[in-house]
């Protein structure tokens, strides 16, 4: 397959790549910041992960539900990732939601609100999915192979990171995490 895809770099540094794919009616849009789990300290451990979740709160002026509901309106969805090499937010919509889509990414991304009674919300929730990880052979499994392979190595923590990790984010410390990735 053949693409047309141009790389743009901004005055501040960041890199825009362009991929037109004319004849389809959608667009895909991701914010992909070059820094995930490898690069947190043991006590940050999971934070980029919990950051990810803490960002569809609200930012930007809009609400959890808002952030949802605007793309979900206009026929796209939104996601994100977290990894060890890097944290992603994603938007796929019609092709008429580019303006909306950049708009909302954005405001995850530069503009999160980061509120305290919603991080005790969501360390919560992140707890609960690192006790459902253990529980899944094939997430046990591979972070057993992870710690063997990598052993003090960050790649070696899980990328959910610890309960106690997570649990001891402040909504200070991730802003300031934020400020990293």
């Amino acid at each position: 397959m053949t693409t047309s895809a141009t790389l743009h770099t901004l005055e501040n540094g960041v890199r825009v790549v362009c991929d037109p794919m004319p004849g389809l009616e959608t667009v895909a849009l991701s914010v992909v910041a070059g820094r995930g789990a490898a690069y947190e300290d043991p006590a940050r451990s999971g934070w980029s992960h919990l950051l990810e979740h803490m960002v569809f709160k609200g930012a930007g002026g809009r609400s959890a539900r808002d952030i949802v509901e605007v793309i979900e309106a206009q026929g796209g969805s939104i996601n994100a990732a977290t990894g060890y090499e890097r944290t992603s937010f994603q938007v796929r919509a019609l092709k008429g939601g580019l303006d909306l889509g950049m708009s909302v990414l954005s405001d995850l991304v530069l503009r999160p609100t980061l509120d305290e009674a919603d991080l005790t919300r969501e360390k919560q929730v992140v707890a609960q999915e690192i006790a459902e990880a253990a529980d899944a052979p094939d997430d046990y499994v591979f972070d057993l192979v992870q710690a063997a392979a990598w052993g003090d190595h960050p790649l070696a923590r899980p990328i959910l990171g610890t309960v106690d990790s997570v649990n001891a984010a402040t909504v200070e410390g991730l802003s300031d995490w934020r400020g990293r990735l």
